[in-house]
């Protein structure tokens, strides 16, 4: 018999200790949903997923909501028990094409380059380069780690690997701009600009302007242009959310997946049918939404 997602016992996650003992609706909502997520994904992540969700709640609620967008949409993923090794490797394996995917949800970091907490009632710039700076870092500890996975043989060489990014727990996440931040982690893309005819006033174009780099606090440069770097080629794309309990909507509508044009093991296009797919070709930005092809 499967045992609940929430269990009682010692828990140190603030977020799951909130969903598990609060009686509010909103929180008894979103706690029925993750025990519905956990019925019907169960066989596709590791067992131990609740017992870590008491320590790291949205991390494993991640993977949850992933493979259960996956199925909904149709991609078929490999229960754990046909997976060699079963309880290693990457958090989840999609079959027909075969991928991997492995997941993770960082924090607002610490130190000088963390990203500031929103301030209720304040005005205020958004912090673009901080929560760029945790979403690059959370994909290159992602990167070693699945190095690391070919090394040992579990992630096939020329088997395709997604990186999924949550960023629910970063608050400041939730500001966009016309390009998703995820891609500008990933391609050299900064601040768009409004060309002004000057007689005018009118908008009359618009560009970008090229951002290979962000400089931390401490006077270091970190790359932004990832899928630039051969590299990264062991990462065939990213997937990026901030879905949680209280914020899903339709299954994967908010989903931004990027591919990688230098991949050693592509996807092919529409392999994720939802949310928005960006992609290269030459030295142009593709993006497809719902179908429908644009630059």
């Amino acid at each position: 018999m499967m045992t609940d997602f929430f269990a009682e016992g010692s828990a140190t996650d603030e977020h799951y200790l909130t969903l598990r003992n609060s009686s509010e609706p909103i929180r008894a909502a979103g706690r029925a949903f993750v025990e519905r997520l956990w019925e019907q994904v169960a066989p596709y992540v590791d067992a131990d997923v609740p017992k870590r969700a008491a320590h790291a709640y949205l991390s494993c609620f991640w993977e949850l909501y992933l493979a259960h967008v996956l199925l909904e949409r149709g991609i078929r993923l490999v229960p754990r028990i046909n997976r060699t090794p079963a309880k290693k490797g990457p958090d989840l394996l999609a079959e027909s094409p075969k991928a991997w995917i492995e997941a993770v949800a960082p924090g607002p970091g610490l130190g000088p380059d963390a990203v500031p907490e929103l301030v209720t009632g304040s005005l205020g710039t958004v912090p673009d380069e901080q929560v760029k700076l945790r979403l690059r870092t959370a994909i290159d500890e992602k990167k070693r780690r699945i190095d690391t996975y070919k090394e040992r043989g579990w992630v096939g060489a020329e088997d395709p690997v997604v990186v999924a990014v949550n960023g629910a727990r970063i608050d400041a996440a939730m500001f966009e701009a016309t390009i998703p931040r995820i891609v500008r982690c990933l391609l050299p893309i900064g601040h768009e600009v409004v060309h002004i005819d000057r007689t005018t006033g009118a908008a009359v174009d618009r560009s970008f302007v090229y951002q290979a780099q962000i400089t931390k606090r401490s006077g270091s440069d970190v790359s932004t242009d990832l899928f630039l770097d051969p590299a990264y080629a062991s990462i065939s794309g990213v997937l990026y959310s901030r879905a949680h309990e209280l914020n899903y909507g339709t299954a994967g509508q908010d989903f931004v997946f990027c591919q990688n044009p230098l991949a050693a093991a592509p996807l092919p296009h529409g392999w994720l049918p939802v949310g928005v797919e960006y992609w290269v070709e030459g030295n142009r930005l593709y993006q497809n939404k719902h179908g429908e092809v644009g630059v």
